[in-house]
């Protein structure tokens, strides 16, 4: 935690050392977190007048509010360890599964994917994505199971490519 907390004091988000600690706290011992969470919320007056889930998402906020469709990407996208944003005929549209689950348009999709890129939440690598650290995928994959019924991913993963369905599993 003190060297997270040393990074963060670098970069000089906050004020004191209350916020530094909260922020390393939430972040689980995991830098990257820890930095994007900073990034998010260093225009916060007080942090401690925020839950845990509030402060994850400033993550996903956009000109001062949550941006509810980038948070549903970053929330279906987290439901697999990776995916594929290829959207050719002969290849299985993964991006296109992943948008259907919220009804998300793929065109979107592909932006917001890009967009959490930029923030350091989706790594690439060719045409895979991935949303990382997993510590952060995963506490945003148990909110798309909740919001949208284990049932329903389970018969969307299954009716999906072998990848996907690996993928899922892995999470």
């Amino acid at each position: 935690k003190e060297c997270i907390v040393d990074i963060l004091k670098q970069r000089k988000f906050y004020r004191n050392d209350k916020d530094y600690n909260r922020i390393a706290l939430l972040a689980g011992g995991n830098a990257r977190i820890a930095i994007v969470l900073a990034k998010a919320t260093k225009k916060e007056k007080n942090l401690n007048e925020l839950k845990d889930q509030e402060l994850f998402k400033r993550i996903f906020w956009q000109k001062g509010e949550l941006d509810d469709v980038l948070y549903k990407t970053a929330e279906v996208c987290s439901l697999v360890y990776s995916f594929s944003i290829n959207q050719t005929k002969e290849k299985t549209e993964e991006i296109g599964i992943l948008a259907g689950l919220y009804d998300i348009p793929i065109r979107d999709m592909v932006r917001n994917v890009n967009r959490l890129c930029k923030r350091q939440i989706v790594q690439k690598r060719s045409h895979w994505r991935a949303v990382l650290p997993h510590a952060l995928a995963n506490h945003l994959a148990k909110e798309a199971l909740e919001n949208l019924g284990g049932e329903m991913v389970l018969e969307t993963m299954n009716n999906s490519s072998n990848h996907m369905i690996r993928s899922f599993s892995k999470r």
